[in-house]
């Protein structure tokens, strides 16, 4: 009854990507799909005895008429979201090529990791082990679905 899509040039259908407690449900807009996935969250809901929080969910389409999408957002009972948003970390929508798109990975390494660093005394060699296990990990995940672009190369190896 849910009809997902095909990637293209694969012979591949993808319908449902899961990842821990996040669910993603890719499918052509369609009222029948829509009710589908309505009733898929009711079964699980009644399987499990657990509920869906819909002040958590949400509804993003491409190319779908605004009103077609606000009727499905109001069935679902879950608001609208806007390209481009974040799924487990990465930005889903966005160009890759800009460096505008890299500057959550920028700033994670910027704030949260050297500026705990600053105030410590720590040999050379020290340091060289926490950036090799710590902050190498951080780009490295964007860097498994994106390619970066020079300038963001270079800022990374320069921080």
């Amino acid at each position: 009854m849910f009809s997902g899509i095909k990637v293209r040039n694969k012979n591949v259908d993808v319908n449902l990507l899961q990842f821990a407690t996040d669910t993603l449900f890719v499918c052509e807009s369609s009222l029948r799909n829509i009710m589908t996935i309505k009733a898929m969250l009711r079964c699980f809901e009644l399987s499990f005895g657990l509920r869906v929080n819909f002040h958590k969910s949400k509804i993003g389409v491409i190319g779908v008429d605004r009103n077609l999408v606000n009727m499905y957002s109001e069935i679902l009972h879950c608001s609208l979201m806007e390209l481009p948003f974040s799924y487990l970390g990465l930005p889903v929508g966005g160009n890759p090529s800009r460096c505008s798109f890299w500057e959550p990975v920028l700033s994670k390494i910027r704030k949260k990791k050297l500026l705990v660093w600053k105030g410590r005394y720590l040999s050379f060699t020290r340091r060289v082990c926490l950036i090799k296990s710590v902050i190498d990990v951080i780009h490295l995940f964007f860097l498994s679905f994106f390619k970066a672009p020079i300038g963001v190369r270079k800022e990374i190896s320069k921080l």
